[in-house]
């Protein structure tokens, strides 16, 4: 079986769904607790190595106004859990960001939180309860990619992961997230026609209309959209306003964009990507 029959399951914040093997994956973000974290592949020098080339990376910043190099501080958070404080806001010298990392296997899971100079230990505390809580195992709780945090569902949650397609250009799938003090509605149709009719290009509805996905009611849209000077081009969007703070109904934002050509591959693989959306039971939840 080729890469490109090849189907995969990709787990990101508290949802999960299925994307076929002519699509790759070209970046993706978490952040929970306010703390962004992520699964990075453990190099074959390990921990070692990888923490080497994150020093480097932040030695590599520059001085600051109160120290020779970025690097404020380094120390560990627990046994096993190095991190480091640095500064690389010259406007704000008291604003610092702190990175650690703990090794998982065949990946270390990476944290990061910025905060006062004179909240160091708030920001540590934070930062050591993610890691603490992540799992090898991602079948329940906020997905990082390899494996989940396992702490209680919070009121600051974000996730994104985007797409490219292995052989066509400009072709682009997003999947983004976040938790919501209130409901947050899409860009409407009249909107979006009016702006793009400003600026002297053309804009067609093809489907407006309501759709469940993971047991959400979300509105799903798709357009065709041509523009001076551009290839016209198809969009396909669903969202989901969010439930008020429940990171289990966050905002939902749902979009897939190509050229106008290759509308059919399109429509193939957001109907299996949207059709195989589920959520990812929380940590906490009890089993079923």
């Amino acid at each position: 079986m080729t890469q490109e029959n090849k189907e995969a399951t990709i787990c990101i914040g508290r949802f999960r769904f299925s994307v076929p093997g002519t699509v790759v994956v070209n970046g993706r973000s978490q952040s929970i607790y306010r703390v962004d974290v992520n699964a990075v592949s453990m190099p074959r020098g390990g921990i070692r190595e990888l923490w080497g080339r994150e020093v480097a990376r932040l030695e590599a910043l520059g001085p600051t106004m109160e120290t020779k190099t970025a690097i404020v501080r380094e120390l560990e958070l627990e046994s096993g859990v190095r991190a480091i404080w640095y500064a690389d806001n010259p406007v704000s010298p008291q604003l610092h960001e702190l990175v650690a990392m703990k090794p998982a296997g065949n990946y270390a899971i990476r944290a990061a939180r910025g905060g006062e100079a004179s909240k160091h230990e708030v920001v540590e505390t934070l930062v050591r309860n993610v890691i603490n809580a992540y799992t090898e195992t991602g079948t329940r709780g906020f997905c990082v990619e390899e494996g989940a945090i396992t702490s209680e569902p919070g009121l600051n949650e974000k996730a994104l992961v985007s797409f490219a397609h292995r052989k066509l250009a400009d072709f682009d799938i997003e999947f983004a997230t976040i938790t919501v003090s209130e409901p947050v509605p899409g860009l409407s149709e009249e909107d979006e026609k009016e702006t793009v009719e400003s600026e002297g290009g053309s804009y067609t509805e093809l489907r407006n209309q309501k759709r469940v996905a993971a047991g959400l009611e979300g509105k799903e849209m798709m357009t065709a959209v041509s523009l001076p000077r551009e290839k016209p081009h198809v969009r396909f969007t669903w969202h989901f306003a969010g439930s008020p703070d429940s990171s289990g109904q966050p905002s939902v934002d749902f979009s897939a964009t190509a050229p106008k050509e290759h509308r059919a591959e399109l429509e193939k693989i957001w109907e299996m990507m949207l059709q195989s959306l589920r959520p990812v039971p929380a940590a906490t939840a009890p089993e079923r």
